[in-house]
């Protein structure tokens, strides 16, 4: 990584192979859960389907952005910074911090119709 300009995820680091091993050992369990849906007369539904890279501070910010999109067949899931998962939103930092807002504000438009 040096001294410090180079981005740590650039293609032939070790932290960008680690993610390029991570996002294929992914893919390959999403693939197995795919097919074992298709057995299961169940379909994954790719329009609901959210990647979330996680990890500290330190390394989500490394990632300058979301992380790597995962390809799925036909579809490419990209990355997001957040996702809703049971109706609880989590960060990339595994922190609620867009999950609080969201449920304070359902709060007081129900107090004000009471």
């Amino acid at each position: 990584m040096g001294g410090g300009t180079d981005p740590p995820y650039r293609p032939g680091s070790d932290a960008y192979e680690d993610m390029t091993t991570a996002a294929t050992r992914l893919k390959e369990c999403v693939v197995d859960v795919g097919r074992w849906m298709s057995a299961n007369r169940l379909e994954l539904n790719m329009d609901k389907t959210e990647l979330l890279w996680t990890g500290s501070r330190h390394s989500i910010s490394q990632l300058h952005g979301h992380g790597p999109p995962i390809q799925l067949g036909a579809d490419t899931v990209p990355a997001c910074d957040h996702v809703r998962l049971l109706g609880v939103i989590i960060s990339a930092e595994l922190s609620l911090d867009c999950h609080v807002p969201v449920v304070s504000s359902v709060s007081f438009y129900w107090l004000r119709q009471l």
